[in-house]
């Protein structure tokens, strides 16, 4: 899945934000290639076709802009449709799959941290 969101800049330059969902990924296993499947959101800022930053980072006391991707600064209305765009992704089944399943290696986790835990004070006395 990929979002893009266009807009001119206040130079005039054309400026685009891609949100993309990756599923699927193909790797190289010395020379045997192979298809594995992952779940990771990609964003992009390109100013004239050429990519200026990957992540975007708020800005708080500019008087236009409220976020930027590397050089490319967003106004508030660009910065909307961006969040509507990655709420789109975030609401996917596969984005849905990937956050239960991160729920769920934390809850193990955790659970193995308390009987460690509990283990140690046994061992101890």
């Amino acid at each position: 899945m990929k979002n893009e969101v266009r807009w001119i800049a206040g130079t005039g330059q054309r400026a685009m934000v891609t949100i993309e969902l990756e599923t699927s990924r193909e790797i190289n296993l010395d020379g045997d290639k192979s298809t594995m499947s992952c779940c990771d959101m990609y964003i992009r800022g390109e100013i004239d076709g050429q990519t200026v930053g990957y992540a975007i980072e708020k800005i708080t006391g500019h008087p236009v802009c409220v976020a930027k991707i590397g050089k490319l600064g967003i106004k508030q209305t660009e910065y909307d449709l961006i969040k509507k765009a990655i709420s789109e992704i975030e609401n996917t089944p596969e984005w849905q799959e990937k956050l239960a399943r991160i729920a769920k290696s934390e809850k193990e986790s955790m659970e193995y941290e308390k009987h460690r835990r509990f283990m140690n004070k046994i061992m101890s006395e």
